[in-house]
């Protein structure tokens, strides 16, 4: 059975989970904005915190955001991640 390919069935499965609350902001934001959120995600946690991007996304979105919403999509580990 190793050799069937059933990512399309896991794609489908996947909308039981919630979706990532930092994809949702990174959505509603603007292109140059969308940049700029990405690149301070990629970087290094210990240079921008996660407390630095939940102010900075709250001062242009209101959809509340937690540690714990950016920590899950800076590993990957979120529903953002195919």
């Amino acid at each position: 059975m190793s050799d069937v390919d059933l990512s399309e069935f896991y794609r489908h499965s996947q909308p039981k989970k919630p979706p990532c609350k930092v994809g949702i902001v990174i959505g509603a934001l603007k292109p140059a904005e969308q940049k700029q959120l990405t690149a301070a995600l990629e970087t290094d946690n210990n240079i921008i915190t996660s407390a630095a991007i939940i102010k900075w996304c709250e001062s242009r979105n209101p959809l509340p955001l937690i540690s714990n919403n950016v920590v899950s999509h800076r590993k990957g580990t979120c529903t953002c991640a195919k």
